[in-house]
């Protein structure tokens, strides 16, 4: 009788372990040479066959999002080198060089539109690049001579902020050297 009963707790041992895709065989003889014991231990395992469905599910769900960031990143390079190739030609219409000239950002970067100047000097690469400030916003890059029309047509202000590539904040334009005299005449 204590054979048949160490036999039950044997094949318990190893369906229970079987359906939790462990070894079926090792599973009997534990339940077999140590029933309670083994019964107990093989009903608190993990189940290999979830871990394996949990993992399989992970790594399918890795793959796509890896996918998905992959195409994500195509477009964004798609768009930036678009970007940059319209700017480009936007320079190069102008006669301008912004890629090596934004001023620092001040409050809403969004620029407003430039009003219309004439005789703009075709020298734009020889001067040194311009922004001035209008309620937060900045407008640019103009040429010195540009800045100066704008001056003279009341479009900057003795206590408008103006900014130069080699300078680190924005100063009002009455307070430089390049544009206060404008403001005494």
């Amino acid at each position: 009788m204590g054979i048949i009963i160490l036999l039950i707790f044997g094949a318990i041992c190893a369906a229970i372990a079987s359906g939790k895709g462990r070894s079926a065989l090792a599973w009997f003889f534990l339940g077999f040479f140590f029933p309670i014991i083994a019964l107990i231990v093989v009903c608190c395992v993990s189940d290999l066959n979830e871990e394996k469905r949990y993992r399989s599910g992970q790594d399918r769900e890795n793959r796509m999002l890896r996918e998905k960031l992959l195409q994500e990143q195509m477009k964004l390079e798609s768009l930036r080198q678009h970007a940059a190739h319209r700017l480009d030609e936007h320079d190069r219409l102008l006669q301008a060089n912004t890629r090596n000239s934004a001023p620092p950002l001040m409050g809403n970067s969004l620029q407003p539109d430039i009003p219309q100047i004439t005789n703009i000097d075709d020298d734009l690469a020889d001067e040194s690049v311009w922004y001035y400030a209008v309620g937060g916003k900045h407008c640019g890059p103009l040429t010195r001579k540009v800045m100066i029309q704008l001056i003279e047509v009341g479009n900057i202000q003795h206590d408008t902020l103006v900014w130069n590539e080699r300078w680190a904040e924005w100063t009002m334009a009455g307070n430089t050297t390049e544009f206060g005299w404008h403001f005494t005449v």
